[in-house]
């Protein structure tokens, strides 16, 4: 088996409606997506709006509701530079 970087990728592809589908593809920090049977124009793109964010947003995952936040440590008295 020849494991590539594109094997890693979190991937699923979601039915639209209207005969169109998105394969979403998450790679690291890269997001892309493939329509098919191609990138909807006009008013099917319009009437596919809907369907399709809330295929993205199922896919994306969540930030959680709180987030542990790193604070810097302050010290609290100076250093002197030079002892």
């Amino acid at each position: 088996m020849n494991l590539t970087p594109a094997s890693f990728a979190y991937r699923r592809t979601y039915n639209l409606g209207g005969g169109y589908s998105a394969e979403f593809v998450l790679n690291g920090a890269s997001l892309s997506v493939r329509w098919s049977p191609d990138l909807p124009r006009g008013k099917t793109a319009k009437r596919l709006r809907a369907s399709y964010r809330d295929a993205r947003n199922r896919f994306l995952p969540r930030r959680p509701q709180s987030l542990p936040t790193a604070t810097p440590a302050i010290a609290s008295s100076p250093r002197p530079a030079f002892a």
